[in-house]
């Protein structure tokens, strides 16, 4: 039987609702966990110091924060300017 003591989250939406990725924190703390994680996450004014904190706690050692280009050119080639509206 092999045991999963380490996972990554490349989703940039894995705090897209600060709610249900603190109740995951919730569920690794409660389970008594010990296992290692990180995850990528968007800057959202949602997440508070409070869900970081329980990220840690739960075993998340590192988060990756994308940044978007300033540059109007690069966000027209990209189509992103497009994406990003429809949010």
């Amino acid at each position: 039987e092999k045991k999963v003591n380490r996972f990554s989250i490349f989703d940039s939406i894995v705090n897209g609702k600060p709610e249900v990725l603190e109740r995951l924190c919730d569920l690794i703390i409660g389970a008594g966990y010990k296992i290692r994680w990180e995850a990528n996450v968007m800057a959202l004014p949602q997440m508070s110091d409070r869900i970081y904190a329980k990220m840690k706690d739960s075993g998340c050692g590192l988060v990756y924060f994308g940044l978007e280009s300033g540059c109007e050119d690069i966000l027209r080639r990209s189509d992103f300017k497009k994406r990003r509206e429809k949010r």
